[in-house]
């Protein structure tokens, strides 16, 4: 006999994503046995102890950068556990719907009617419905496409938030250089301010001097609130996606490499088209209906049935000639399939369905190119940008805080101008780092478009430009 286990587990990884709930989920539980069995296997789970871990020591759990974030979210995230526990329940329905009816026992007795042959004590009997040849399996085709669907879906979610984690932990990254970047510049302020303060003992500067180098710190303070909430929300997220616990504290990002390869937009079309798992289920709903197609030409034949019965025959009849012989016959019947209206609902909802996921396909195939052409659009004007920034850009604006500096101490340059030359040093930098993180969350974009990793070829790597190296 066929056991429902896979029922019994889906229902428990479904409580198991709940189980930390302040809230009992076994409270309205009309089977204690099974909430018993379920709180069992709960109390037996790793979560709580994985979670403890984690809070304690993040750095062990391998979060070291964002393919190891991936990698943990692949495992934990609970839209992944539903969408893959949905694959494995519609595939349940497979065995369902090509298996036959159960037969059909029945037991007549009591007054029963009298033959020559004797007395009839009682009739027993067995049935057994059989369908077309062909219905079972067309069934079974049909069940199988919303299998090979959901496993599509699966893909997909998996892609979301292989996405939605590479996007959250890039606004952690900016956040945290934007962080180092800002307090770097309150060093640098605090030494304009120490500067001025000494040319003001000397007679050689205004008190103006010194009262702007404090305003421009009380501005770096209020970035740095700005940019601590940014981390937070975006730590937040991260935490989210990966199922870890509230307030859990995370490594900060290393400092990454600006990474330059060859992507190619027909071969991006190209791939997208042919891996992209939303393109796939919509395939896999277009062949489910072609299959339910198929399956209303034969629900217009008829399903047969096939019985045996069995009289138990008493000998001790009125009749003179009663031998008490037992009585057995075989029945046949048929069903007939007159009612035309709904054989052609049947087929014309199948047809309909056809027409409604092939325009559900075309349109999530544009859906797609443009996802594809958009991403690759961003990626190359972010690395336009950072090309900018960093070969002409940044070491300008180096060159002009230097230069200004050195002036303001020579009482050539006015303290304004040095610090007009320092903020836009600054915003440069913090503006090169948000660069980065851009042009890694739009490649995220089109890595989820392609459905998975991208092509590489010619691929350079060229190092990061040191932050805070302003001759001082």
């Amino acid at each position: 006999m066929k056991h429902n286990f896979p029922m019994q587990s889906v229902l428990i990884g479904a409580l198991a994503l709940v189980g930390c709930s302040s809230s009992s989920p076994f409270e309205d539980w009309s089977d204690p046995e099974l909430a018993e069995q379920t709180r069992s296997y709960l109390a037996g789970s790793s979560a709580s102890a994985y979670h403890k871990e984690v809070a304690h020591n993040t750095e062990q759990a391998g979060l070291e950068d964002v393919e190891s974030y991936v990698v943990l979210a692949m495992k934990r995230n609970p839209q992944i556990s539903a969408a893959g526990q949905k694959v494995e329940r519609l595939r349940e329905r497979i065995d369902q719907v090509t298996s036959l009816d159960d037969p059909m026992v029945t037991y007549s007795g009591g007054e029963m009617a009298e033959t020559a042959a004797g007395q009839v004590d009682f009739v027993a009997g067995v049935s057994q419905r059989l369908p077309y040849p062909g219905k079972l399996s067309a069934k079974g085709r049909v069940a199988a496409e919303e299998v090979v669907a959901a496993a599509a879906d699966l893909e997909r979610v998996k892609l979301r938030v292989e996405g939605d984690v590479r996007r959250a932990y890039w606004r952690y990254y900016y956040a945290t250089r934007g962080i180092e970047i800002t307090e770097q510049s309150k060093q640098l302020v605090s030494r304009f301010k120490e500067t001025a303060e000494s040319m003001l003992r000397a007679g050689r500067a205004d008190q103006e001097h010194v009262l702007r180098a404090s305003v421009e710190l009380t501005n770096l303070d209020a970035r740095m609130v700005v940019l601590r909430q940014q981390q937070q929300t975006a730590t937040a997220m991260l935490g989210s996606l990966l199922d870890l616990p509230v307030g859990v504290d995370l490594p900060e990002p290393a400092a990454i490499e600006f990474e330059e390869q060859s992507l190619e937009l027909d071969t991006l079309l190209q791939r997208a088209q042919k891996r992209n798992p939303e393109l796939d289920a919509a395939r896999a709903r277009v062949a489910g209906f072609r299959q339910r197609w198929e399956l209303a030409k034969l629900d217009a034949r008829p399903d047969f049935m096939v019985g045996f019965n069995y009289g138990g025959v008493s000998s001790s009849g009125l009749a003179g000639g009663a031998n008490g012989d037992d009585q057995w016959w075989v029945t046949l019947g048929m069903t007939i399939p007159i009612w035309a209206d709904k054989q052609d609902a049947v087929r014309g909802e199948a047809l309909r369905g056809i027409s409604e996921k092939l325009s559900v396909l075309r349109a999530a195939q544009n859906r797609v190119d443009f996802k594809v052409q958009d991403s690759l659009a961003r990626v190359q004007a972010q690395r336009q940008l950072i090309s900018l920034f960093d070969e002409r850009m940044i070491p300008e604006a180096k060159q002009a805080v230097d230069v200004s500096i050195r002036g303001y101490r020579a009482g050539r340059v006015q303290f304004l101008a040095l610090i007009e030359n320092w903020k836009q040093l600054l915003k440069f930098e913090l503006m090169q780092q948000q660069n980065l993180a851009r042009m890694e969350q739009a490649l995220a974009d089109l890595r989820e478009a392609v459905g998975g990793e991208l092509p590489q070829a010619d691929q350079s790597q060229k190092p990061q430009p040191e932050q805070g190296s302003v001759d001082r």
